[in-house]
């Protein structure tokens, strides 16, 4: 005797199959039941070579049954062989047997203060269409979880399902959300409950590391000195304070050199920082046609550095 075996058909139903094999004789009595109600099932009987029969039953089960948490289905048999009547029973939540969610986070690069940002998982491979999902937050330092409801800080986008080739769902749940400094070392928490989990999964986020990518400033300015040029470039609001910066000029196609700087940081907007940066070259290297100076910068809140440029032709 195998274990019953499930599977979905494209109407959403569930369809299971017990396998009884090598009984003789022939008759034999099988119901499928949940609870007191007595489900329909159909027998497909074989004859084996050894004058012994098998048979396959199968019963359909209504998919909108399996929305009941607590849903049972038994199957029973007597034979002449057995001296008491067999049975297998099957819950929804036995390992195995349910089509639980599988949930996967979806990596976001950066927490960016004063940018809408997503936070979203992929939710896949449940049956049936049920799923419930609450997001929660709690701040730095507290110990207590509150659930998030939409508002002008959150948005949390209604939940669509879509069905797959296997006859599961999947759907993609999203937060959307604004951060502010206050933000930082938050956690954010995504519970999602279905009718095959005893208990819902619950998958966390943080400590969140909120950023403020810097915001350059004008374009790279030159003041004239006593036989030398300074120049000078501003990064604003960026957070958190690293950040590396560097200065360097070329004569030509020639990189000569990079060169040491001075910083300056102040305070930026909404608790970021903001740093100014400047370096001295001879005034004689103006004289080459061809001299261009370049100011790089490189924050966390980047997925590359950027830089920008200076050249004596520029107007």
């Amino acid at each position: 005797m195998e274990p019953v075996k499930t599977s979905l058909n494209d109407v959403g139903d569930v369809l299971c199959s017990l396998n009884l094999q090598n009984f003789y004789p022939k008759d034999l009595r099988l119901i499928w039941r949940s609870g007191e109600d007595q489900m329909k099932s159909k027998e497909e009987f074989e004859k084996n070579s050894d004058h012994t029969y098998s048979v396959y039953s199968h019963c359909t089960v209504p998919g909108k049954l399996l929305l009941n948490p607590n849903f049972t289905l038994h199957v029973t048999w007597r034979h002449k062989s057995l001296e008491k009547e067999q049975s297998q029973a099957l819950s929804w939540r036995d390992p195995g047997l349910s089509w639980c969610p599988v949930i996967e986070k979806v990596p976001i690069p950066h927490v960016l203060i004063g940018r809408r940002n997503t936070l979203q998982y992929n939710i896949s491979g449940y049956f049936p269409d049920d799923v419930t999902v609450i997001w929660y937050r709690k701040g730095k330092g507290v110990q207590k979880y509150d659930p998030l409801s939409q508002d002008k800080k959150y948005q949390i986008p209604d939940i669509q399902s879509q069905r797959q080739s296997d006859f599961t769902y999947s759907c993609t749940a999203r937060l959307l959300f604004t951060p502010i400094l206050a933000d930082e070392e938050s956690e954010i928490m995504c519970r999602v409950s279905h009718p095959s989990l005893e208990r819902p999964i619950e998958r966390r986020l943080g400590p969140l590391q909120v950023q403020a990518k810097p915001k350059a400033g004008k374009p790279i300015s030159a003041l004239l000195g006593t036989r030398e040029v300074i120049f000078l470039y501003m990064l604003e609001n960026f957070y958190p304070k690293d950040i590396q910066v560097e200065w360097c000029y070329w004569l030509g196609e020639k990189l000569e050199e990079r060169c040491p700087s001075k910083e300056k940081f102040t305070p930026g907007l909404m608790k970021t920082f903001s740093v100014s940066s400047e370096f001295t070259i001879p005034e004689n290297l103006l004289h080459h046609p061809d001299f261009r100076v370049r100011f790089t910068w490189r924050h966390e809140s980047m997925d590359e550095k950027e830089y920008k440029e200076f050249s004596i032709r520029d107007k």
